[in-house]
């Protein structure tokens, strides 16, 4: 299995149906799969890509300066990285 490591920001922020980024990371178990969701319709930055846990919680965004990058390669009908 493929894996690549990702810098998370935003967990400090609430989710808008209220849940909480941070205990959903605390229940997340290292190398779990997680979705990456581009936002192009994103007000703060056109090339977002949201991070969702595996129950579909958001717990993020990738870092600004990976997310460009990491956009580049997602298949988004799926949600995945594309193997390059």
């Amino acid at each position: 299995m493929n894996q690549v490591s990702i810098l998370i920001v935003g967990a400090d922020y609430p989710n808008k149906d209220k849940s909480n980024r941070r205990t959903e990371i605390l229940w997340s178990a290292p190398g779990e799969r997680v979705d990456l969701v581009p936002e192009p319709k994103n007000p703060f930055d056109p090339q977002a890509v949201a991070v969702y846990s595996a129950r579909g919680v958001q717990i993020g965004y990738v870092g600004s300066f990976q997310a460009q990058l990491i956009g580049s390669y997602l298949d988004t009908s799926k949600n995945r990285l594309i193997s390059a």
